[in-house]
């Protein structure tokens, strides 16, 4: 294997944020943990940041997949165990270098390329399924991201994302105030941090030619919060009792998901196909 490096021009925040990833040694610590094939699954299926990526296993049949702005590749791994057919791509170079010598080591089959989702023409391939796993947010053009990600969907392929929200009673101006004074608390990368409304991510879906859209609710809130380093004790109580309250509305009715999905309330798995035929009819959301 051999990272194929496709052509694009990173934009200022993009280039911060390669600079985290060239400085950083998370990556390395991490694959560190992972000796075997054997412990790439349950490191994903045990993981908090990933229950909904089981979730994605059990609802879709094996089948080529791009997996888009993959940081250090642990989901790219664990969809080639389950018999995907992965393409991994992301703008880091360190990163992809990181992850071909990790799927090397491990006997992994997937390929990884060195690009962008919105300049990623020179990739040439299709594929059933297009997954951004918390990355469409990083994106400068997200929409061009998606109308890429719509060419390379054979016809009736599904694209996949699992994407952070601005709730309703959040400015994208307090977002990006906060990404100035305390990073850590909203996983900043150095740079190309972007955040959406649940309705925007429907917007832009639409606008890239995309139908039959559904949404669930992360599995995420069925579990129980960890406990963050800034979490003091007012905090802790309010988190708890919101996780509390949220297990018991996901585990409600449909009508009560989809109000706290649109109000921005609850993290989406949000799949979207593309017309079973170039000519077939395209839906709203």
């Amino acid at each position: 294997m051999s990272v194929l490096k496709l052509p694009f021009q990173p934009s200022p925040g993009l280039k911060k944020e390669l600079d985290f990833f060239a400085r950083t040694s998370d990556g390395l610590a991490m694959y560190s943990e992972i000796q075997t094939p054997g412990d790439v699954i349950p490191w994903i299926e045990t993981n908090p940041d990933y229950v909904d990526l089981k979730a994605f296993v059990n609802r879709f049949p094996p089948g080529p997949l791009l997996d888009v702005g993959v940081g250090w590749g642990l989901t790219s791994a664990y969809l080639a165990l389950k018999g995907f057919k992965v393409t991994s791509l992301d703008p880091s170079l360190e990163s992809c270098q990181g992850l071909e010598a990790f799927l090397k080591r491990l006997a992994i089959e997937a390929a990884v390329c060195c690009g962008t989702a919105e300049a990623m023409d020179e990739l040439g391939y299709d594929f059933d399924y297009v997954v951004f796993w918390s990355s469409l947010h990083h994106c400068d053009d997200p929409l061009a991201a998606l109308q890429n990600a719509y060419k390379f969907l054979h016809p009736g392929g599904w694209l996949v994302l699992y994407e952070p929200v601005l709730r309703f009673f959040r400015t994208k101006k307090w977002f990006y105030r906060m990404m100035e004074k305390d990073p850590q608390k909203i996983g900043h990368y150095g740079g190309n941090e972007h955040i959406y409304r649940y309705g925007e991510y429907l917007h832009l879906l639409t606008q890239a030619g995309f139908n039959n859209i559904s949404a669930t609710p992360s599995l995420r809130y069925l579990l129980n919060p960890k406990r963050a380093p800034w979490d003091h004790k007012a905090r802790w109580f309010f988190k708890k009792s919101y996780y509390r309250a949220t297990r018991r509305l996901v585990s409600s009715t449909t009508i009560i998901h989809r109000t706290l999905l649109r109000l921005s309330l609850l993290t989406p798995l949000i799949a979207a196909q593309t017309p079973a035929s170039p000519y077939g009819p395209r839906s709203d959301a």
